[in-house]
C-alpha cells in the first residue's frame, strides 16, 4: 500500500526552521498559502499542486541531497507556448538545487495559469475543479473554522499509477470533525471520523464504468480487505499532521498535540453537484447502493450530501444518512 508522506528533509525546504532560515521551497509554500487558487497536496515523496483541479506544479525530492525535481505538464501548452516565459523548460524535469531556479517557476506561475485557462475553455474537467472549491471552502476559506469537515486529499489513489491492481481511489478524502471549540482544541480523546467522498459534476458520469454503483462496488471491497481502512486510517493521521505543519489546514485551536486515533466508524459520502432533479439517474444510483448496502462491512455509515444554500461547506446537518435521503418526498 503506497504511504503518502514526504520525509523530513523535504518539509524541512518547505518550512522556516527555528531559526527563521526558510528552506529551499518555502518560497512555494508561502505562495500557495497565499493563493487560494492554488491547493498543495502530499504524494508519496512528492508534492502535487493543483490549479481548478489540474496539475499545475509537481515536485519531487531526489535522493542523496540532488535537490528537488519540478515539472509541469507541457500538454497543456499545446496551441500555447508562445505565452510561456523564454527557456523555461530548459529545466523542467531535471534537479534544481538553487533559489533562482525556484523563483523562476513562481515568476513563471501567472503563465502557467492562463495557459491552464486556456486549455479548460477547450477541454474542461469540471468534476477536479469542483473538487479543488471544495477544499477551499472547507479547509482555508473564510467559513471553514465554521464548517464540520476538513479535506484530507483530492484524487487519493494508492495504486502507484497502476489502474490494474487492487486498492482505492476517492474523489476526496476527508475527516468529519465538529467545528464547536471544545471538539477542535485537538486534545487525547479528539477522535474525528475518516470519509471517504465520491464526487459528481452533472448528471453525466453518475452511470456506466464510472457510475455511482461501480464506486460503490470498488469501495466495499476495498473496505472489505484485511486492514485496509486500518491502514488508510493510518496514512490520513500522516497526511493530516504535514498538512497542518505545512499551513494549509485552518480552523483548529492551536497547540502542539498529535492527532492520534480516529473514530472505529468510516463514512462513505456522494456529493452530487449540480445534478438535474428532473433525471431519474443520480435516484438509480441511490436506490443500487440501498438495494446493496450489506456489502459494506460493519461500521460503514453511507450519507448523501446536501448543499447549504448553494455552497460547497460540509455541515453536519446537511449530510443525511442514504436511508433518510430515500424517504424523503
Amino acid at each position: 500500500m503506497a504511504n503518502r508522506k514526504i520525509s523530513q528533509s523535504f518539509m524541512n525546504a518547505l518550512t522556516v526552521d527555528s531559526l527563521g532560515n526558510p528552506g529551499l521551497l518555502n518560497p512555494i509554500l508561502k505562495r500557495v498559502q497565499a493563493d487560494n487558487t492554488l491547493d498543495l497536496e502530499i504524494r508519496e515523496g512528492y508534492i502535487n499542486i493543483y490549479y481548478r483541479g489540474g496539475n499545475i506544479l509537481w515536485i519531487k525530492e531526489l535522493t542523496k541531497g540532488q535537490g528537488f525535481e519540478f515539472k509541469f505538464d507541457q500538454n497543456y501548452c499545446k496551441g500555447y507556448s508562445n505565452l510561456l516565459p523564454a527557456n523555461l523548460f530548459a529545466f523542467n524535469g531535471k534537479s534544481q538545487n538553487c533559489s533562482s531556479n525556484v523563483d523562476a517557476w513562481l515568476s513563471a506561475l501567472p503563465y502557467l495559469k492562463d495557459i491552464m485557462d486556456l486549455w479548460f475553455g477547450k477541454h474542461p474537467k469540471e468534476e477536479r475543479e469542483f473538487q479543488q472549491h471544495v477544499v477551499r471552502d472547507n479547509n482555508f476559506s473564510g467559513i471553514a473554522s465554521a464548517t464540520d469537515y476538513f479535506i484530507l486529499d483530492i484524487e487519493y489513489d494508492n495504486r502507484n499509477g497502476d489502474s490494474s491492481k487492487k486498492g482505492a481511489r476517492f474523489d476526496l478524502l476527508a475527516f468529519q470533525w465538529n467545528s464547536d471549540g471544545v471538539s477542535r482544541k485537538l486534545t487525547s480523546n479528539t477522535k474525528p471520523r475518516l470519509c471517504c467522498i465520491e464526487m459528481k459534476y452533472g448528471d453525466g458520469a453518475l452511470n456506466g464504468k464510472a457510475g455511482l454503483n461501480v464506486h460503490f462496488d470498488d469501495f466495499c471491497t476495498f473496505a472489505n480487505g484485511a486492514n485496509n481502512l486500518q491502514n488508510l486510517k493510518a496514512e490520513a493521521l500522516d497526511i493530516f499532521e504535514q498538512k497542518r505543519k505545512l499551513g494549509l489546514i485552518t480552523g483548529l485551536v492551536k497547540n502542539n498535540n498529535t492527532l492520534k486515533h480516529l473514530d472505529d466508524t468510516v463514512d462513505f459520502i456522494i456529493l452530487a453537484a449540480n445534478h438535474d432533479p428532473e433525471k431519474s439517474n443520480f435516484l438509480s444510483g441511490l436506490n443500487y447502493i440501498q438495494q446493496n448496502i450489506s456489502k459494506c462491512p460493519p461500521g460503514v455509515n453511507v450519507k448523501v450530501c446536501e448543499s447549504s444554500n448553494m455552497g460547497y461547506g460540509l455541515y453536519n446537518e446537511k449530510l443525511i444518512s442514504l436511508h433518510d435521503y430515500l424517504l424523503k418526498p
